[in-house]
């Protein structure tokens, strides 16, 4: 299933892709793997953070209004556990749902023809669940491909009740 954001955010820090994902009918709080989640009251997929350093903004609008964005999910769960020392130490932990991005490849050509906006290749997601407490809702820097596979690890569907396995199946 392709769906299209309702809207583009940018910062001079981030751009994000604002969803609309209540076609889903994601559960308001699920147990899955034998720990309990609660699901984000706001959808996104994230183009560009802070943590990819770049050092000018006066590129992305350009970029933004070139790419045609839309999103096609890839229906497979993975959660994400990674620490932070700097509150504690403590984990941020969340449910991630895989996507691809249309209109990404222009995006990111766009803005790796200038030095001072180079991109590794990203990885996509949409964040669906977290813990329930404020520090996993803050959100959990993936900033690469590399971060996501070092951060994350396949939910088995046995593990996951119907009311989230009938949720995945709409992003087919």
């Amino acid at each position: 299933m392709e769906i299209f954001p309702t809207r583009v955010s940018a910062d001079p820090e981030s751009v994000l892709l604002h969803l609309d994902l209540r076609f889903a009918h994601l559960p308001e709080r699920a147990t899955i793997g034998g720990t309990e989640w609660v699901v984000k009251d706001e959808f996104h997929v994230t183009m560009l953070s802070r943590s990819h350093g770049i050092k000018s903004a006066r590129y992305l609008r350009p970029a933004i209004a070139k790419a045609k964005f839309s999103v096609k999910f890839i229906p497979m769960l993975l959660r994400i556990s990674k620490l932070y020392e700097g509150e504690g130490p403590v984990a941020r932990e969340s449910i991630i749902l895989l996507c691809e991005v249309g209109g990404s490849d222009v995006f990111y050509g766009e803005l790796n023809k200038h030095p001072e906006t180079l991109i590794p290749p990203v990885s996509h997601h949409v964040t669906l669940f977290t813990l329930d407490n404020a520090t996993s809702r803050r959100g959990i820097g993936l900033p690469t491909f590399d971060d996501l596979m070092k951060f994350s690890r396949p939910i088995d569907t046995e593990a996951m009740p119907a009311s989230v396995i009938d949720a995945l199946r709409a992003f087919k």
